[in-house]
């Protein structure tokens, strides 16, 4: 399947399910905000976490992945970046990378 998506967002919570979100967006941080104001709370909000969830970006160009972006969701660094703005985005980055 060729998506006209500029970012796919992939989640794998703890139900075992995989939930995968399209963002037209300009940068995997906009992406990444739309995720946690528009489909956060409407598709995962409710399932049990007690640890980070893997999420993985995919970059889109033409129907072709040209980049992956490693990241876990931390829900309170989430809310504090993109909510509070409690963090700068280096700082955010930092901690939602994921290493594996």
């Amino acid at each position: 399947m060729i998506t006209q998506a500029n970012y796919i967002v992939k989640v794998r919570p703890q139900d075992g399910e995989t939930y995968i979100f399209e963002y037209e967006t300009p940068d995997v941080w906009t992406a990444l905000e739309e995720f946690w104001h528009e489909d956060w709370d409407d598709w995962l909000s409710g399932i049990y976490m007690d640890s980070a969830w893997p999420i993985d970006v995919y970059a889109m160009e033409h129907g072709k992945v040209i980049r992956v972006y490693k990241f876990k969701l931390c829900t309170s660094s989430f809310h504090a970046y993109f909510d509070h703005g409690r963090c700068t985005l280096d700082e955010f980055a930092k901690f939602i990378e994921r290493k594996d």
